[in-house]
């Protein structure tokens, strides 16, 4: 007797916890229930979207299909104003992209929320207020002299010159402003007494007695 007490005791214990450990439902059902309504169980489950951000500028892969892959493609755009015409505000268009002529393809894919995008520029570029900077690696500023023996001196450095006579590395220039350009060159000697600077790019050269 004490034996089937215990034995019932501990099968009682256990089915008081059976419900408690179950992550899905059960049901039993006899007799004529088993017909109507029936025994019905139901489980509980999610999907987990994962989150992504897609960025394509230029090159990439397509985002019209759902197929979103990475692609390394960095694109370049050419833009080559006319000698007469840079510092005018004449627009010039550009060559290449990924969609010729000058046009990228730019596009964001995200299911994570509000998207900020954000451009930084790693070049000299200049912005609306007309910010020239003399850089002798430009091409713009890329020059040397030529003596009337023919010789050739390269250019040591370049700077502008302020309303004081004062050398500054950037100017500030408005529509139809000009300023002075200075540039340098190595090897004078006695006997220079004309000189050409070219300015190769611009297809320029500048003629002068040496003072």
């Amino acid at each position: 007797m004490k034996t089937s007490i215990a034995l019932k005791g501990l099968l009682g214990a256990g089915a008081l916890t059976l419900p408690l450990m179950a992550f899905a439902e059960s049901n039993v059902q006899t007799g004529a229930a088993t017909a109507s309504p029936g025994a019905t169980a139901h489980v509980d489950f999610s999907i987990v979207i994962p989150k992504i951000l897609y960025l394509r500028v230029g090159t990439g892969s397509t985002y019209a299909s759902g197929t979103l892959t990475s692609a390394n493609t960095i694109d370049l755009i050419t833009f080559s104003p006319a000698a007469g015409t840079v510092g005018n505000g004449t627009p010039v268009a550009g060559t290449g992209g990924d969609l010729t002529g000058g046009v990228e393809t730019a596009a964001i894919v995200s299911n994570s929320g509000n998207v900020t995008l954000n451009a930084t520029a790693s070049g000299a570029l200049s912005d609306g207020n007309g910010d020239y900077k003399y850089d002798s690696e430009n091409e713009f500023f890329r020059s040397k002299l030529v003596d009337n023996f023919n010789i050739e001196h390269k250019q040591l450095r370049g700077y502008f010159l302020n309303g004081r006579g004062q050398r500054q590395q950037t100017a500030n220039l408005a529509k139809d402003d000009d300023v002075w350009v200075v540039q340098e060159f190595e090897g004078g000697s006695q006997g220079i007494k004309t000189v050409r600077i070219v300015i190769t790019v611009a297809g320029i050269q500048l003629r002068g007695p040496m003072q």
